[in-house]
């Protein structure tokens, strides 16, 4: 047990090591996607496991945009490493990553 907790405080080190060195580029980064209505909104209903149609149909109303918008939106945030999907293509969920 005391070599996983010797792990994962390296781990935390290296992470705030490169919080860091790259605060400006992930500020540029953040300011960017929130920019975007649709992103700032999935960001901020995803802090636990949310799923797709609850999310798509929450973020659609409170952005006024239609659900196939926010839909589409989704994978964009995936690759960009800011919100996460797990489950089947029918019961998909997101959370967000906290990169950002």
């Amino acid at each position: 047990m005391a070599a996983e907790e010797e792990i994962f405080k390296r781990l935390d080190l290296i992470q705030a090591t490169l919080s860091l060195a790259f605060a400006s580029q992930l500020r540029d980064a953040r300011e960017a996607i929130r920019a975007d209505d649709i992103s700032a909104a999935i960001l901020d209903l995803t802090e636990d496991w949310t799923a797709s149609k609850t999310l798509q149909d929450a973020v659609a109303k409170q952005t006024s945009k239609s659900a196939r918008s926010v839909r589409d939106r989704l994978p964009e945030l995936i690759a960009q490493r800011v919100l996460e999907a797990r489950g089947s293509e029918r019961r998909m969920e997101y959370r967000r990553t906290g990169l950002i």
